[in-house]
């Protein structure tokens, strides 16, 4: 189409290929271009969507027509594709983490807090149906102060396995996603993390099985927050997401392992993704649609997105001192 705002995306490996995907088919949108290093990969998507392809970065930016970007890079890479997609003037999705490290986190943020551009994080809980009404239910106070949080992320050793090469591990790139959460839900800063963690089957990919972690916020509210990434690969479900909110007048259970359809074969037993990225009519829907097109949204509007640097970077702080609380087997104060 050659009406609307111009995107590229940068990375098309699992989460970068649905964000293309979803680009092609949102109004308003034109997928003008894509970049990655596997040119297999790319020539299959440029001919799928019928859009140019780059496999260096830097020439995809260098096209001014390209108004918006969707950066799908690995963790470690965020900051140098980051810091030339602010330079090149370009409004930015970047997927979560902010970064791989704080060091690189607070330069991100630096940089995108000078920026006159969109600059939105892919914390993708937040644009998840139950998640959001669940943040609106504690908003509206139903279940009046949170007292305390239970949340589990556990998932099989098949994505660890395909996010080693990332260098990234359990608590930056798994359970990041419920920090993220449970920091905008209390509206609140943490004050002290104490976290253990284990280190068997992934050992030689340099990453944890497990982690398991206690953050105390300001407010008082108390998070015992759990992840791992050795599930078995034949597991029937790909992710075990659960939490659990108890407050001064009631309770929220978010059951994330439950996506409404199981497909019982003769060989075995499946639960398909009904709710972060299902395939509908042959468009992309579920959260990763509503994320995108808020992105794109703030974009035309020139709206504050909803997750922008310094919220995710809350989240990097949170990450890190699990990771330190590990390392040196003590409670960090933030």
């Amino acid at each position: 189409m050659s009406m609307g705002i111009k995107i590229g995306v940068i990375g098309l490996g699992r989460a970068g290929e649905k964000h293309a995907l979803t680009y092609h088919k949102l109004p308003l949108v034109n997928l003008a271009a894509i970049c990655d290093q596997d040119e297999k990969r790319l020539n299959f998507y440029c001919q799928k969507l019928g859009t140019k392809g780059y496999r260096d970065y830097r020439e995809l930016l260098a096209d001014e027509s390209i108004d918006a970007v969707s950066i799908v890079m690995p963790d470690t890479l965020h900051l140098d594709v980051t810091r030339a997609a602010i330079e090149k003037k370009k409004h930015i999705l970047l997927e979560k983490p902010i970064a791989s490290t704080l060091e690189d986190g607070k330069k991100i943020c630096e940089l995108a807090e000078k920026s006159e551009r969109v600059f939105m994080v892919a914390h993708i809980l937040r644009f998840m149906a139950a998640h959001s009404l669940a943040y609106k239910s504690i908003s509206a106070g139903e279940i009046g102060d949170i007292v305390h949080i239970c949340a589990r992320r556990n998932s099989t050793i098949a994505g660890a396995e395909m996010y080693s090469s990332h260098h990234t591990d359990t608590h930056i790139h798994l359970m990041v996603h419920d920090i993220d959460y449970i920091n905008w839900i209390t509206r609140s800063r943490a004050r002290k993390v104490y976290a253990k963690g284990r280190q068997i089957l992934l050992k030689t990919l340099n990453m944890r099985d497990a982690v398991l972690a206690t953050v105390e916020y300001e407010n008082g509210v108390v998070a015992v927050i759990e992840a791992c990434w050795i599930l078995p690969a034949n597991s029937p479900f790909e992710l075990d997401d659960r939490m659990e909110i108890v407050g001064t007048k009631g309770a929220l259970y978010l059951d994330g392992i439950c996506r409404g359809l199981d497909i019982v074969s003769q060989n075995k037993v499946t639960r398909p993704d009904t709710v972060a990225w299902p395939e509908v009519n042959g468009v992309v829907g579920g959260s990763i649609f509503e994320e995108l097109t808020a992105f794109v949204n703030c974009v035309i509007s020139n709206q504050k997105p909803l997750i922008g640097a310094r919220e995710a970077l809350e989240a990097l702080v949170v990450a890190d001192a699990i990771d330190r609380s590990i390392k040196e087997g003590r409670e960090i104060i933030l």
